[in-house]
């Protein structure tokens, strides 16, 4: 979770982060899902999109939001911005 003001005096006094943000424990605000990467509600660490996908664009907030590889290309691992290349 995160808080931007001061005087947190138990963990409830913290927010969870927004869909498509992550928040690093002990953050003051929220970070947008960096391109690749998607980020479900309360996220602490970006999830890499899965083999077979990438993510085309920052902010997205589940696995489906990122894109399948398209047609006559590949994406061989996880994290990718863009397919990896032409199939052969």
């Amino acid at each position: 979770g995160w808080r931007q003001l001061p005087g947190a005096g138990v963990s409830g006094d913290c927010a969870a982060c927004s869909a498509s943000k992550y928040c690093p424990p002990g953050s003051s605000s929220e970070t947008n899902c960096p391109q690749g990467s998607y980020c479900p509600q309360g996220t602490e660490v970006p999830i890499k999109c899965p083999t077979g996908t990438f993510g085309a664009g920052p902010g997205l907030s589940i696995a489906d939001d990122c894109t399948d590889c398209s047609p006559g290309k590949y994406c061989s691992q996880t994290g990718l911005t863009a397919p990896d290349g032409f199939c052969s």
